[in-house]
């Protein structure tokens, strides 16, 4: 087997993070904490970096280490939060997710865009961490089916689920927010988002 030294590791990670960014922040609903548990899978993957085959699929691979990494996160924050709520009488405050805010090309969530309007972005965080994790990947990185199904743990039929389920669940989100000042913008915005959805679904066969 063909491995990969340091170097061509990080050229990797580097092309990789924004896909690998996406699927902690999926999971975690928190800016920092993404950012925290890709770092930490980084330098596990730097340490399992013998057990990657140069010229197979390294986002896949890598981003089973992050989803692993940021469910462990996950667990440990909800271990923290019930101490506390132990401690305190008191459970300690949601954290809200970063709503309102697209994923860029480098990662981070940027307000502002037509695509991804706040009611969509509030919408996309009521999902599941897995369905969300799936819509994501596919809706904005454009992975295929069984990349995304491999990353996340699932069966590619799974996979599939997830995604025409989280539209269909955002789209229900979207319609009962009609009701408010800005029902126009995101009546527009699930227009968009699901005209862009379904033309990958067909692109993609």
């Amino acid at each position: 087997m063909k491995h990969i030294d340091e170097q061509q590791f990080s050229d990797l990670l580097n092309q990789a993070y924004p896909k690998l960014w996406t699927i902690a922040s999926a999971i975690l609903r928190d800016k920092n904490l993404a950012e925290d548990a890709v770092q930490d899978a980084a330098i596990t993957g730097l340490r399992k970096i013998d057990n990657f085959e140069a010229g197979t699929n390294f986002t896949v691979w890598m981003g089973q280490i992050v989803r692993f990494t940021s469910l462990n996160y996950l667990k440990q924050r909800k271990r923290r939060n019930a101490k506390l709520a132990s401690v305190h009488s008191v459970a300690e405050p949601e954290i809200r997710p970063n709503v309102g805010q697209p994923v860029s090309d480098t990662g981070d969530l940027i307000s502002g865009q037509s695509e991804f309007d706040d009611q969509v972005a509030h919408a996309i965080h009521q999902l599941a961490p897995e369905q969300r994790a799936c819509l994501l990947l596919r809706t904005i990185h454009n992975l295929n089916y069984e990349e995304i199904a491999d990353i996340v743990g699932v069966p590619k039929g799974t996979a599939m689920s997830h995604v025409h389920r989280g539209k269909s669940a955002m789209r229900k989100t979207l319609e009962a927010s009609c009701h408010s000042s800005s029902a126009f913008n995101t009546n527009q915005s699930n227009q968009n988002f699901s005209s862009q959805s379904d033309h990958r679904e067909r692109s993609d066969g």
